[in-house]
């Protein structure tokens, strides 16, 4: 795939070795600046599930956390204030799923004892 001034975002449908190795090199490309050295702009790559929430909407809809595979500057910038440091939006509905994807990106603490009474 090769963007264009018109593409809004690339859609990585698998998560096969492949497709995988592709959003690794495009990926690359744009935090070495090839692509916009190419007259290429730099896109998000986001996941199918963008696809069925613009589906969903009847619209094209701001790509979430869940959504995101690949992000520009920007949208990073625009997600560091959507996500709290353990990844959870505070936006997006809380589902088992999600709280248990949080939960396991928390690092576990060490307990600390209490002194003595």
């Amino acid at each position: 795939c090769v963007p264009s001034s018109t593409m809004t975002h690339i859609v990585c449908l698998s998560s096969r070795p492949n497709s995988l190795v592709r959003v690794q090199n495009y990926k690359q490309a744009c935090e070495w600046g090839k692509n916009t050295a190419a007259g290429y702009p730099s896109i998000d790559i986001v996941n199918a599930a963008w696809v069925d929430a613009c589906i969903d909407a009847g619209e094209l809809v701001t790509p979430r956390a869940m959504h995101i595979v690949y992000a520009t500057p920007p949208t990073q910038q625009r997600l560091r204030s959507e996500i709290d440091v353990w990844g959870d939006a505070y936006c997006d509905d809380a589902s088992i799923q999600t709280l248990t994807k949080v939960f396991q990106s928390i690092p576990a603490s060490p307990v600390t004892p209490r002194p003595p009474a």
